[in-house]
């Protein structure tokens, strides 16, 4: 997310489990968790062996609006480049197509460090066979306490 204005509301993005499901893995609300996504096990898909794509750490929140089968992480938050908007204060370095800018806001950004994580490196790519695009829903995770 690169709107400073869009980040400050919304910066962080962590797991939200189902209470039933937190329970059953020994889970807290707070804790911290590790996800591992695995690519689809489908040989019509790029890299469809049923290997292990990516991990990332996050912190869980509870909730009873996720199906006990799901875990949601918000799309769209959590970048590891981009700018200091995009990575809550964590990348300082030049954007190249972009002109370096004078932003007072720079030194303003409160929530800098603020738990927000790359969810986009645990979806594989796995257009949808009908309308052809991204299918963000069917993503298959292993997740355990860190």
């Amino acid at each position: 997310m690169q709107s400073k204005w869009l980040q400050e509301i919304s910066h962080t993005n962590p797991a939200l489990i189902n209470r039933t499901t937190a329970k059953k893995l020994g889970i807290d609300d707070g804790d911290w968790i590790e996800v591992t996504s695995f690519r689809p096990n489908d040989s019509a898909v790029p890299g469809g062996d049923g290997s292990r794509l990516g991990t990332l750490r996050t912190r869980v929140r509870l909730t009873e609006g996720v199906h006990p089968m799901v875990i949601a992480i918000a799309h769209n938050a959590g970048r590891s480049v981009g700018g200091a908007y995009a990575t809550n204060g964590t990348d300082t370095t030049h954007n190249p197509g972009y002109a370096d800018i004078a932003d007072a806001d720079l030194d303003r950004l409160w929530w800098k460090g603020a738990i927000s994580v790359p969810q986009n490196d645990l979806l594989p790519i796995y257009p949808d066979p009908v309308a052809g695009g991204q299918a963000y829903h069917d993503t298959v995770v292993q997740i355990r306490k860190a």
